[in-house]
């Protein structure tokens, strides 16, 4: 039974939008999005995060299929509204904070 393009023969857990095109995105999200620092994520440890692709063959010993799979959470932030249009401007929010490193005028011990 050979597979074809009408999905007869195919495994119906193969077809499911996460397994390709949910990975991508989530590559997609965490290596160009939060890198460019366009949405803030939150990522834990790939192990056992996803169980979509259990059952497919090959794939039931793995505890993860990408180490995209820990990706959790994303959140649009400043720069990413700004990027899409959704704000007509950008701040750039500083925090203050106290030098790494101070000079002392007198070098008495």
């Amino acid at each position: 039974m050979g597979m074809s393009f009408s999905g007869k023969g195919v495994n119906p857990s193969y077809t499911h939008f996460s397994i390709l095109q949910g990975r991508y995105t989530l590559a997609y999200l965490f290596e160009y999005l939060a890198t460019l620092g366009m949405i803030d994520v939150a990522y834990s440890a790939p192990h056992g995060v996803r169980s979509d692709y259990h059952g497919n063959w090959g794939a039931d010993e793995y505890g993860y299929l990408s180490r995209y799979d820990g990706l959790g959470w994303f959140r649009l932030n400043a720069l990413g509204a700004f990027s899409l249009g959704m704000e007509d401007k950008y701040r750039l929010k500083t925090s203050e904070m106290p030098p790494l490193l101070r000079t002392i005028d007198d070098l008495e011990t």
